[in-house]
């Protein structure tokens, strides 16, 4: 698609010079910043993408929709570099719009990995309280969490597909468990259990297939496959774990902290053996595990590894990016304290209290609705008062609706 449509090939430009611009910085989030050279070259292919855009869409050639999907994947995912979250939802919406208008667009889709990536970022918008909208992903709520999973898994493929049809009804549950106020989980408290212990039944049995899969499979997958198991691995350690604190919104019990040490050190080993560290995941990855140690473990020491960890593999999963994960945590944890950062909490990335301070607010001011993410209400970072949120100078002037 990318040789024979201009708009897609303007669009992967534009991706291409932020993303390579990003990686030289180390994944900070920056906005758009026209002196640096590759973010004017971005807007100049933005500008040619979208007059692209707009000329095709007045037409009824039938690949439109193909085309026009495949776009605002690629604006999203620039915008999220950037930090531009705001914007990069109104993209993302717009796609999802595309894709619900309907079932057979999306099942005939001929880019099914395009779908895919649309799915994953609708389910992980939930951390930020948006979504989920597609309705292939709402859909799995009705049909409960025991149709989705096989007698065995024959393949990785059979098992991923599982965790991510899991992850559709459990990030939602969950970002939703952390907006609510304690009073409300208090009336609510037995219905919530409820479904807290039916999630994690579904992931109980989700592991047991996944672990007599891997008894028998793992030694005859290749180093790729091995890898995406030992992800598979991850999610689903950092899922149970999620879920069992999602409705303490107070401190963690202790007896927990052994979960807690067996997630860290199963993430520290990921990354120890892991030759290859990609800047960019549209899948299952290591931040949210990381963020759930590094968050919410009563033991402040495990939770300065889990940073240290995140600090040590610069990237985006998804739409979370591994710096302001980090930086959320020790903002966290110094006003849970009470304490300013000292050397042994000090990421590297950080050379002073006021420079991370200063990151931290400034990402998070790009954002209109960042006081409303679920995952920073949960975590309660402190906001800025004074301060009010930022216009966001968009790669695009506009979103890519039709």
């Amino acid at each position: 698609m990318v040789d024979a449509e201009p708009a897609v090939y303007h669009a992967v430009n534009m991706l291409a010079a932020i993303h390579e611009d990003s990686v030289g910085r180390k994944m900070q989030l920056t906005g758009i910043r026209l002196d640096y050279p590759r973010h004017r070259f971005a807007l100049e292919q933005s500008t040619r993408a979208f007059a692209l855009l707009r000329k095709r869409g007045r037409s009824h050639d039938p690949q439109v929709r193909e085309v026009t999907l495949m776009c605002c994947l690629l604006f999203t995912l620039s915008e999220f570099l950037l930090g531009h979250y705001h914007n990069a939802f109104s993209h993302l919406q717009s796609g999802i719009r595309i894709l619900n208008e309907s079932q057979q667009v999306e099942s005939g889709s001929k880019d099914q990995d395009v779908v895919e990536a649309f799915r994953r970022l609708d389910i992980m918008g939930a951390h930020y309280g948006i979504g989920p909208f597609m309705a292939s992903n709402l859909q799995f709520e009705d049909e409960g969490m025991s149709n989705f999973l096989p007698p065995k898994f024959k393949n990785l493929e059979e098992a991923l597909q599982a965790v991510r049809y899991l992850m559709a009804i459990e990030v939602p549950w969950v970002t939703k468990c952390w907006s609510l106020p304690g009073t409300e989980i208090l009336a609510n408290y037995d219905r919530l259990c409820q479904k807290q212990r039916a999630i994690l039944s579904a992931l109980e049995e989700f592991a047991e297939r996944f672990e007599m899969f891997c008894q028998h499979k793992y030694a005859t997958l290749g180093q790729k496959e091995q890898r995406g198991a030992d992800l598979l691995r991850l999610q689903y350690l950092s899922q149970a774990l999620t879920v069992k604190i999602c409705l303490t919104h107070g401190p963690v019990p202790e007896y927990l902290i052994p979960e807690f040490v067996t997630l860290l050190a199963a993430h520290e080993a990921f990354i120890q053996k892991s030759p290859e560290r990609p800047s960019i995941f549209l899948d299952i990855g290591i931040i949210s595990g990381l963020y759930c140690v590094s968050n919410r473990c009563p033991d402040y020491r495990l939770r300065v590894r889990a940073i240290k960890a995140l600090q040590s593999w610069p990237h985006f999963q998804g739409m979370m990016n591994s710096n302001l994960v980090s930086a959320i945590a020790i903002v966290r944890m110094q006003s849970e304290s009470g304490m300013s950062c000292q050397q042994e909490t000090m990421p590297v990335l950080f050379d002073t209290e006021e420079n991370l301070t200063q990151f931290l607010s400034d990402t998070l001011t790009f954002t209109q609705q960042a006081k409303d993410w679920p995952s920073l209400k949960y975590g309660k970072v402190p906001q800025s008062p004074t301060r009010g949120p930022k216009k966001e100078t968009s790669v695009l002037s506009a979103s890519c609706n039709r």
